[in-house]
């Protein structure tokens, strides 16, 4: 090695040795301390205790590793930001250029003797001009050999000869070699690096695979068998030991490389600047294409690579994804069935054993009894009376009203929910890569992307959808006619005590009334043991079905774990999506033409008569056309809504239940009050006052909200909910109803406001409309709340509701809005938002839904030529277009309409009736009498008739005058001694009084 050169090469030597091939150590340690990763979580999932006796807790143990490992490979291999080589190699860039930059810029030097020879591999035309060279270097230096000459004579020293010098650009030389060349040499280690992770990738993905088999095989075996062989983890081992063995591999072979390179690199070293190689080999320009040369070369590589570990880690989580939604499914449903059997068996079962325990006691009661007429015969109707008291009364309706708090159906409905939020989490998008080769690079052209949640949805979810529906409706049917069964036990037990009581005094000698009576009660018990035989079996029968559903759901997203099948299904969903889009096109334009030109028609020939009905239909609909009393059939239907509600299937009346929701599976909307409320409550936390109201109709969800609020709000302050059921006429009261929230003991407002201000709390307080009565000093109550509010907003944070309405007429009288930082308006929800929470509701019952049409629709020609599935669409919407109409942002209005719009249950088929059929013209008579107590007891949320009588003041027998026959028709209802308006009349009893500008 030239002396010249030693500097640089050990220097060089060790920016490859040091920034080199670290980055490509911390590369291989990377996969490496993946791999120990894959392997620390198969060695978990294989000593974690899977066995036949835990089966539960091992599903959990294959969801958690399927989900920890798909979490593993998906970070592994994120695509990076940018692949460029200078930012890879950023610090052997820097410690490269520092080399350079230490370099002088150019240099002259002696030209070496073997430049005017020829040597190995010069070109006939070089050689011939070194022939030359040599001639003139001997002309050239004829006067320094004369010199010489007689420097000898005059015994002188002799001069050596001076030789020809060449000029280096070393600074370019330099970075022309070891900012481009290098780099480039090197690139091929890079590419072994990158194949030597995907091949241990693969093994890491075998060892899965074989795995799953076992997974696979214990949870379809009866025997719940797990099993693998006993090295299984071997050539993962062997895949992390090769790593590590490798590293000296690259080392080898960069050093080789950096050896070639510098060899290059001398010899151009001492050639360039002469005429076998010139610096103009070595100008900028080239130097800035060979680091383009470099980057491009880098990139196309890596990104080769990169679509190489997209595709395969891709391919490897699709399956990861796929069996993590096959065994967490296999695990919500198990937790489901084990719930629906305990339901069924211990705490039903229970009840029923309790029924089984009281018919043996009476039993008994009856074998010990003397057969003496007059004793057995009063101890026969002491039973009787018991068992109708008791039994058919308590006992019964008990075990029937445990029955509907099981509920059931949301247990099958978790499972369909459940696995469709996990369908939901499935990624988008996948890349996949048909007959795949991952030891090289694969082209991006080579990549097809696919959507995992698409194949699913499309090919194996409605199948398991369907059979979960027939289930629902399966176990809908059976609990109500468990229902009647159990209702029917008691009449069996007392009909057969009637029985034996009627032989009394009779001639019939065969048939002993303490036999028949005894053997009554036997066969009442009978058939409640028939009854639970026949709640197992149909449990058994769902367990069956469900799993036979779930177990074909399984074996379709395992299809889908091959990509051939994957791009079978790519192709049936592309056609079907281009079939249905043509079908859509080509009948919306037949329809239009159909329609465009009769619909003219029509609109000219029937526009006054089309208005005209329509406007006296929407005065009749909401009580703005005069009538002159209520027609007996309307007063009937307002009078006997409860009980058309109570015939509907029990489920169907618990799903549409009028209370405050705790399931969250069925909250709809009111996102942004919900962000209002923590606005409030922030602020409140930051020292400002934030007191906050809640305004919305009766029954628009506020409670509801309040629930899910305090439920999330994630609060060290203690909470207190205050909702008083009757009106507070004055302090005393309202102190005694803050001293029984807070379990505490007040005399006196100081004392409470002291309380309040102790330390930080959250006071909700709904229904302030309670708080006052319409009439002189009533409001003082209410004024007194705000005075405490204000004294105290420092350490509570206070949340209050009110009724819009009585909102709107406090703020008018008492300016209430003042005492408030936040009015938070509960908004007319969309029709969408009406039709989900319908929706939510009615898919957990299972029942299929049928629209039945009004006469005018019967009578249409053109809607009577639609198929019945656009019928139904179109029946759908105006039914919800109008519920929405009515019932706005009124939650419980809309269900309790929805209830009252049931026709007729047929099978597991609910008839839902018109809304436009009921004529309420009648309001628009009603006296000033009635409708200004129909104002009283929307601005007090009810009222009894001694608060009516104190607002009006009259007597109560002239309130009852007025009240009464308001609740006769139907126009209002009673609870407990207070009377509300029919729900179904609120928003005609709205519109009226906004009409007559008695309400805003």
């Amino acid at each position: 090695m030239n002396s010249e050169l030693q500097e640089q090469y050990h220097r060089a030597k060790a920016i490859v040795e040091k920034q080199f091939l670290e980055v490509l150590h911390r590369d291989i340690d990377v996969q490496i301390t993946f791999l120990k990763q894959v392997r620390a979580l198969q060695q978990d999932i294989l000593e974690g205790g899977i066995a036949p006796d835990n089966f539960e807790s091992s599903l959990l143990l294959i969801k958690d590793y399927k989900s920890s490992l798909v979490k593993l490979v998906e970070s592994r291999f994120s695509e990076p930001e940018v692949v460029n080589f200078d930012v890879d190699f950023l610090l052997f860039n820097q410690e490269v250029n520092d080399l350079i930059e230490d370099l002088e810029e150019d240099i002259t030097r002696p030209q070496e003797q073997e430049r005017f020879y020829k040597t190995q591999g010069d070109s006939r035309f070089l050689r011939t001009r070194k022939w030359f060279k040599r001639r003139f270097y001997a002309v050239s230096k004829s006067p320094e050999k004369f010199l010489n000459v007689f420097r000898k004579l005059f015994k002188k020293p002799v001069k050596p000869l001076r030789p020809w010098v060449h000029h280096v650009r070393l600074k370019n030389l330099a970075s022309f070699h070891f900012g481009g060349s290098l780099p480039l040499l090197l690139l091929p280690v890079i590419a072994k690096i990158d194949r030597r992770v995907s091949h241990s990738t693969r093994v890491a993905w075998q060892i899965d695979e074989e795995i799953e088999k076992a997974c696979k095989q214990y949870v379809q075996s009866s025997e719940h068998e797990f099993e693998v062989e006993e090295n299984i983890l071997h050539p993962l081992d062997q895949a992390i030991h090769n790593l590590e063995e490798f590293k000296k591999e690259i080392e080898d072979f960069a050093i080789e490389a950096f050896e070639k390179l510098f060899n290059d690199y001398e010899n151009a070293y001492l050639k360039v600047g002469t005429m076998e190689l010139s610096n103009s080999q070595y100008s900028h320009k080239k130097i800035e294409s060979l680091h383009e040369r470099l980057l491009k070369q880098y990139k196309s590589d890596q990104q080769g690579w990169l679509n190489t570990f997209t595709a395969l880690s891709d391919d490897w989580e699709i399956d990861l994804e796929l069996y993590f939604i096959q065994y967490a499914g296999l695990t919500e449903y198990h937790q489901a069935f084990n719930q629906l059997k305990h339901r069924v068996e211990k705490v039903i079962g229970g009840q029923l054993e309790k029924v089984t325990a009281y018919l043996e006691k009476v039993k008994e009661r009856l074998a010990s009894a003397s057969d003496d007429g007059n004793q057995l015969k009063t101890l026969i109707r002491k039973e009787i009376t018991a068992l109708r008291e008791e039994l058919s009364e308590k006992t019964l309706v008990e075990t029937n009203e445990l029955i509907l708090k099981q509920d059931l159906p949301s247990l099958v409905n978790s499972v369909d929910y459940r696995i469709d939020r996990l369908i939901a989490s499935v990624s988008e998008k996948r890349a996949i890569v048909k007959g795949a080769d991952y030891d090289q690079p694969i082209k991006a052209s080579a990549i097809n992307y696919i959507s995992p949640f698409e194949l699913i949805h499309f090919e194996s979810w409605p199948q398991l959808l369907k059979v979960i529906r027939a289930v629902k409706v399966k176990l809908t049917e059976q609990l109500s006619q468990t229902q009647n069964e159990i209702i029917g036990v008691g009449q069996i037990a007392e009909f057969n005590l009637e029985s034996a009581l009627s032989l009394f005094g009779g001639d019939d000698k065969e048939n002993k009334p303490k036999n028949i009576a005894i053997q009554g009660i036997d066969r009442t018990a009978e058939k409640i043991i028939s009854i639970e035989e026949s709640l197992k079996s149909f449990e058994q029968e769902i367990d069956k079905q469900l799993y036979e559903g779930l177990y074909k759901f399984n074996e379709g997203l395992t299809r889908f774990t091959n990509n051939e099948n994957i791009y079978d299904i790519r192709v049936r969903i592309a056609k079907g999506k281009a079939l249905q889009k043509s079908k859509v096109l080509k009948e919306e334009l037949v329809h239009r033409i159909k329609n465009l030109a009769p619909a003219v028609i029509s609109f000219v020939r029937l526009k006054y008569e089309h208005i005209h009905l329509l406007i006296n239909k929407t005065y009749k609909r909401y009580g703005l056309s005069s009538q002159d009393s209520i027609s007996a059939e309307l007063a009937d239907f307002l009078a006997e809504t409860r009980s058309a509600i109570e015939k509907l299937p029990f489920v169907y009346q618990r799903l549409f239940k009028l209370e405050p929701l705790a399931d969250i599976n069925f909250f709809e909307g009111r996102a942004e009050e919900m962000r209002t409320l923590n606005t409030a409550y922030n602020n409140w936390m930051k020292g400002r006052f934030a007191a906050s109201v809640l305004i919305g109709e009766k029954g628009s969800g506020a409670t509801t909200l309040l629930n899910f609020y305090l439920k999330d709000l994630g609060t060290s302050s203690t909470v207190y909910r205050i909702s008083p059921s009757d009106t507070i006429h004055n302090l005393d009261e309202l102190i005694s109803c803050f001293a029984e929230a807070f379990k505490e003991e007040f005399r006196t407002e100081e004392e409470l406001i002291t309380f309040l201000n102790a330390k930080k709390k959250i006071v909700v307080l709904e229904n302030i409309q309670k708080l006052y009565l319409k009439k002189v000093r009533g409001f003082d109550t209410l004024r007194k709340l705000m005075e405490i509010i204000a004294m105290t907003n420092e350490k509570v944070f206070w949340v209050c509701s009110c009724t819009k309405y009585s909102w709107n007429y406090l703020d008018k009288t008492i300016n209430l809005s003042d005492h408030f930082s936040y009015h938070i308006s509960l908004n007319d929800m969309s029709d969408a938002s009406i039709i989900s929470l319908i929706d939510k509701r009615h898919r957990v019952s299972g029942y299929n839904l049928k629209y039945e049409p009004s006469g005018n629709e019967l009578n249409n020609k053109k809607f009577k030529r639609l198929p019945e599935n656009e019928q139904q669409q179109f029946l759908r919407e105006r039914y919800f277009h109008s519920l929405n109409n009515i019932a706005k942002s009124n939650v419980s209005l809309a269900l309790v309409y929805w209830l009252r719009s049931t026709r007729q249950i047929e099978g597991n088929t609910i008839f839902i009736g018109s809304l436009n059929e009921n004529d309420f013209s009648f309001m628009k008579g009603l006296s000033l009498d009635k409708t200004f107590a129909l104002a009283n007891i929307i601005l007090h949320d009810g009222i009894t008739e001694e608060e009516y009588s104190n607002i009006s003041h009259a007597s109560v027998s002239k309130v009852r005058s007025v009240l009464y026959p308001l609740y006769e028709d139907g126009v209002l209802i009673k609870e407990e001694k207070k009377y509300f308006i029919n729900p179904l009349l609120y928003r005609h009893t709205l519109d009226l009084l906004k009409s007559k500008n008695i309400i805003h």
